[in-house]
């Protein structure tokens, strides 16, 4: 790839398997051909939200995930000869 002269690129990639979660065969029989469409729809749906929807939905999609807990982070400190757990 190569890109000269522009103020701004964006790239959109997608990636797509027939793996199933279903033993004992674990695949979806999906056709390459209907993987590889499938993929592209993917690919088609991302670009026609354009940039400012696209970014926007994935941090919400982030959010989602990452925000659902909270939590400090601890260290441990040897003192006296044992170890305390003390907040960072």
């Amino acid at each position: 790839m190569s890109v000269s002269g522009a103020s701004e690129v964006t790239i959109i990639t997608s990636m797509g398997t027939d793996y199933k979660n279903e033993y004992p065969k674990y695949r979806t029989g999906e056709s390459k051909e209907a993987l590889e469409n499938r993929v592209k729809w993917y690919v088609e749906q991302a670009e026609a939200k354009g940039y400012d929807k696209l970014k926007a939905d994935h941090i919400s999609d982030y959010q989602k995930i990452f925000n659902r807990g909270s939590g400090s982070w601890t260290r441990c400190v040897l003192k006296d000869n044992r170890y305390t757990a003390v907040s960072v």
